[in-house]
């Protein structure tokens, strides 16, 4: 017997289905595959704009978080800089 959904010519598991829209059904609730909703936002809320965005490795990235990123990054580094020219400002043998 063939799982019952068009198109798909595996054989019967469980239920009338084969094993992958049986796995579907107990996971989702139907045996179709769930659809995928796109992103239209990165993580931090940032809106994938053709100005916002660049592709590197077959992904999206959001510009403002690496320009989020990157500033953080100066900044703790400063931040180090000045911390450790504190430490040690005037220990110098003359």
């Amino acid at each position: 017997m063939q799982c019952r959904i068009d198109g798909c010519n595996a054989l019967v598991q469980a239920r009338s289905y084969c094993w992958k829209h049986y796995q579907n059904l107990r996971r989702h609730g139907t045996p179709e595959a769930p659809k995928r909703v796109p992103v239209t936002h990165c993580k931090h809320g940032h809106e994938f704009t053709a100005a916002n965005t660049y592709h590197r490795y077959g992904r999206r990235y959001c510009k403002r978080c690496l320009r989020n990123r990157n500033n953080a990054y100066r900044q703790r580094d400063r931040d180090e800089d000045r911390a450790w020219f504190a430490q040690h400002a005037g220990s110098s043998a003359d």
